[in-house]
């Protein structure tokens, strides 16, 4: 028979199992806020990379303007046409040089912003990670508490060698030698005859 130290052995593996599967779950909600803090530090870091690339454009945009307008006056004080010849020549490769530099500043200001937005996304992937993670081991973590508890109970039913004791006890005291159920009734059943009742 179960035992009250039977059964309060088994509700402690149940509870103990439900503690450890809490504690996995927190420890999986803090993993995923830590990700999760980090992804917004990266996005953040994304968007200030954008505003500062867009800025970084902009002076340099009137920096060169400044300068193709510092170019034009020199060469109108020589005298010399700006709309042919050298003057020309040397104000279409500033054109170049300028348009090359602003090229590559957007592109370094992009690339910077991926780069960013690729650790936001991985930190993400990392929390939600962590989260089905923890959600998979405090579920087994609670299976395995109520098997162990079912495997507790089974061992009261279960004599030292491998049978059921109380049952068997208990048919031990209706089943005598002579193979005769004791019903308690009139007639009592032979279990080498029960095959032909009916």
């Amino acid at each position: 028979m179960i035992g009250p130290a039977t059964v309060v052995k088994a509700l402690g593996g149940i509870m103990a199992s439900r503690a450890a599967s809490k504690t996995t779950m927190q420890q999986a909600r803090l993993r995923k806020q830590e990700f999760d803090y980090n992804a917004k530090i990266f996005k953040e870091k994304a968007r200030a990379t954008e505003m500062a690339g867009r800025e970084e454009r902009r002076l340099l945009g009137r920096v060169q303007r400044e300068v193709a307008a510092t170019q034009k006056v020199g060469f109108a004080k020589t005298g010399a046409s700006i709309d042919s010849g050298s003057p020309l020549l040397v104000q279409l490769d500033q054109l170049k040089r300028m348009q090359y530099d602003m090229n590559m500043a957007k592109r370094n200001s992009l690339i910077k912003e991926k780069q960013n937005l690729q650790q936001a996304d991985m930190y993400t992937f990392k929390g939600k990670s962590a989260l089905y993670s923890g959600r998979m081991e405090a579920s087994a973590q609670r299976r395995a508490g109520i098997y162990s508890a079912i495997g507790t109970l089974a061992s009261g039913f279960i004599g030292a060698d491998g049978t059921d004791s109380s049952s068997w006890s208990f048919l031990k005291k209706k089943i005598n030698l002579s193979g005769v159920v004791n019903t308690g009734y009139e007639g009592d059943i032979n279990i080498g005859q029960a095959g032909m009742i009916g």
